[in-house]
């Protein structure tokens, strides 16, 4: 009722998206069809007639403004689909346009199998009415289908219908599973929409700061300390009843803290014994604390610390520099390093690798020039030079490869290049110290440049050389994933990560109701 106040239908209501809170409080989840424009979906099984013709029309291209309107009584007729499930038991058909049909022949012949209690007669008149063919005959909307629920149930029992009516407030904290599905959708704004919304109304809504945060974290927004800390807070703002301490203890196995979750799990089970979560959570615990943070190998071969990692697009390849003045490709299946780079004269500070996999750049502090270098992956060669006069601490490449953008000069600079004829043909000025912290590719192929500085750092326009603003040390950066991130219990290592175990892998539909 209170989604349908504001104008959202559901469009999928089923019982396996109902789900109970440990105070028996129902909860409807997954709203990712809710609000979208011209998004026909749902479960067949529960299907309204009108919401089975508007799916036709949808695969015969009928555009969106002219196929059958789904009304609130699209989620009526699915909640009686539900009840009338409950009722039998089980679901024998296919399509939910069938289900008057089964409530009539279901109350014609009674339940002949032990299980559910024969479906009192007022309840049976009210799934009639939710079950019209025409949405219209229908109750208008889930407050007149409470009222009478309570009545049935007084009927039933001799007693009047004890719970209280939700307040809004948890209600619209308690949806943020559409956010969640508009993310599947492509709609992180509209994502990000609603959890400041819920967080407006719960500012220390556990859920909504974890799914947020998370979300944040794993985009580059924010660190990992920052959404520890915003747990952190969460827990502390109310009695905390162990679901706080597992979403916590989530985030320290991602970022790879293996005594902070082990901690936070064990108070978990003792909030919680019978919170089957938290039970799979700890069996799912490796006993090596460095497989807490996903790890699959460790690549051994360099002589000094490792400074930079990078990987290729495909996924095939892990480049590698360190201290001791060589890059290492590695094989991530295998862990074997299949090629040495050997050219630079000082430490390599950092790496990157071309879209097309074919050419890995480095930067360094060489004794006899300070330089960038273009290799060939496959023959091990440095195929170009790029002289600086300071050491270069940052690579990155833009996404169509076509420009190299350097940075980390004492002069306080970022510099493009063109790789193929090795030119530097921009320098961008305006840091008012090193440009030593990172530089991320731009979001749109070849229009600006991002670059990061210990003072302030920015978007760049690469015809003009000018910034377009800046953000200061410490400000959260709108694009990318950030470098250099540390993951206790992996030090000094080059340690590629299992897909689904690593670190930033988000979860599908991380689902916490």
């Amino acid at each position: 009722g209170y989604a349908h106040e504001r104008g959202l239908l559901h469009q999928d209501v089923k019982p396996a998206n109902l789900l109970l809170t440990p105070e028996g409080v129902a909860k409807v989840t997954d709203f990712g069809l809710a609000g979208a424009k011209g998004e026909v979906g749902g479960t067949p099984a529960y299907y309204s007639p009108e919401q089975a013709d508007a799916l036709a029309q949808a695969r015969a291209g009928v555009p969106a403004a002219e196929r059958t309107a789904l009304t609130r009584g699209t989620d009526v007729w699915s909640w009686a689909v539900s009840v009338l499930e409950l009722f039998t038991g089980e679901r024998t058909w296919q399509h939910g346009v069938a289900a008057l049909g089964v409530l009539e022949r279901y109350l014609a012949g009674g339940s002949e199998r032990d299980g559910p209690p024969p479906m009192p007669a007022g309840l049976a008149a009210l799934l009639r009415d939710c079950l019209a063919p025409d949405p219209a005959d229908r109750p208008r909307d889930f407050e007149a289908i409470a009222a009478r629920l309570a009545g049935i149930y007084e009927e039933a029992t001799g007693t009047a219908y004890g719970r209280p009516r939700p307040e809004p407030g948890e209600l619209l904290a308690d949806q943020l599973n559409k956010a969640l599905s508009l993310l599947d959708l492509e709609h992180p704004a509209e994502a990000e929409r609603l959890w400041e919304e819920a967080l407006a109304a719960d500012p220390h809504h556990s859920e909504a700061t974890y799914n947020r945060g998370l979300w944040q974290w794993r985009q580059g927004a924010i660190t990992d300390l920052d959404l520890v800390a915003r747990l952190a807070e969460v827990r502390a703002s109310h009695e905390a009843s162990g679901r706080d301490e597992l979403l916590l203890a989530r985030v320290q196995i991602e970022r790879g803290d293996a005594a902070a979750a082990r901690e936070l799990l064990a108070a978990a089970q003792q909030r919680s014994p019978a919170d089957a979560e938290v039970r799979a959570a700890l069996a799912a615990l490796p006993p090596d604390p460095l497989g807490w943070c996903g790890l699959r190998h460790t690549l051994q071969g360099h002589t000094l610390g490792v400074t930079a990692v990078a990987v290729s697009p495909d996924g095939r390849r892990v480049v590698s520099g360190s201290a001791d003045e060589t890059l290492r490709i590695w094989d991530p299946e295998s862990g074997a390093c299949v090629r040495t780079l050997q050219g630079h004269t000082g430490p390599v500070y950092a790496v990157a690798v071309l879209p097309d996999g074919r050419r890995v750049v480095s930067g360094g502090g060489d004794e006899a020039g300070k330089t960038v270098r273009i290799w060939d992956p496959g023959s091990g060669e440095c195929v170009r030079t790029l002289q600086g006069i300071y050491e270069v601490t940052a690579v990155a490449v833009s996404p169509d490869g076509r420009w190299v953008v350097s940075g980390g000069s004492a002069d306080k600079t970022v510099r493009i290049w063109d790789p193929g004829s090795g030119e530097c043909v921009r320098t961008l000025q305006g840091h008012t110290d090193l440009t030593s912290r990172r530089l991320q590719r731009a979001a749109a192929p070849g229009r600006h440049r991002w670059s990061g500085g210990t003072a302030v750092g920015g978007p760049w326009s690469r015809r003009a050389g000018t910034s377009y603003h800046s953000h200061r040390t410490g400000s959260r950066w709108p694009t990318g994933i950030p470098t250099g991130t540390s993951h206790q219990g992996c030090p000094d290592r080059a340690a590629p990560r299992a897909p689904g175990a690593g670190c930033r892998q988000m979860p599908r539909r991380p689902r916490h109701p």
